[in-house]
């Protein structure tokens, strides 16, 4: 679920910074040549901003699929020590079953 959103906020990001780029490009032509290139500046910034929030957005993923892989090792140990202890509850039982017709 998480890595669904992550990957939809970068796509999201990608879409955004697309359409802006149009904006800035339709809004330049029609512009003095100081606004296009304040507008140019603005976006360079933007697109950085939107890079370094891609790029953490992709080391988040990274972390949490680190993190989802470590709790399935240990559901996987707790299941099979569950498991064992079940088996050892059962033979202790008829062990004692045994133990107390003799």
């Amino acid at each position: 679920s998480s890595g669904i959103n992550a990957e939809y906020g970068a796509q999201f990001c990608d879409y955004a910074s697309i359409k802006l780029h149009d904006i800035v490009i339709y809004t330049g032509n029609c512009c003095s040549t100081q606004v296009q290139r304040d507008l140019s500046t603005s976006l360079s910034r933007l697109l950085t901003s939107i890079a370094g929030g891609i790029n953490m957005l992709k080391s988040q993923i990274v972390e949490l699929s680190a993190e989802i892989s470590r709790s399935k090792v240990i559901y996987e140990t707790a299941s099979g020590k569950r498991t064992t202890v079940t088996e050892y509850r059962e033979d202790i039982t008829q062990f004692l079953k045994l133990f107390q017709t003799v």
